[in-house]
């Protein structure tokens, strides 16, 4: 059990104040918050607020899926202001049937034994 009281935080070597104490530009992922560099970036929208930054956060695919859309819809003169809600499922059903993220599982046909 000690051994693993050393992982229990990560070292000073890892994140964000690593890179920024170094002066080294970095990104970090998704499941990062916002604040943590104070940009997300999806190509479609912010390149051009990305440029020249030292560092930003790549959204998630379902983020970056709404925002390319929405900005289609508002360079096509269709959109003008924009609220919602995203929706999905934990996994798909059909590739994790033990999961009880997945919900009720239809009843799987049953094989002959012989």
């Amino acid at each position: 059990m000690r051994s693993l009281q050393r992982f229990a935080k990560l070292p000073d070597w890892t994140g964000p104040r690593y890179y920024r104490s170094r002066g080294v530009k970095f990104i970090v992922q998704g499941g990062e918050k916002h604040e943590v560099t104070g940009h997300s970036f999806v190509a479609e929208a912010s390149y051009e607020g990305a440029l020249g930054r030292d560092a930003t956060r790549v959204v998630s695919c379902n983020t970056t899926s709404v925002v390319r859309t929405l900005t289609a819809l508002k360079r096509a003169g269709l959109l003008r202001r924009a609220r919602g809600t995203l929706m999905r499922r934990a996994t798909d059903p059909w590739e994790t049937p033990s999961s009880p993220r997945s919900g009720p599982q239809p009843p799987r046909p049953r094989r002959p034994d012989r």
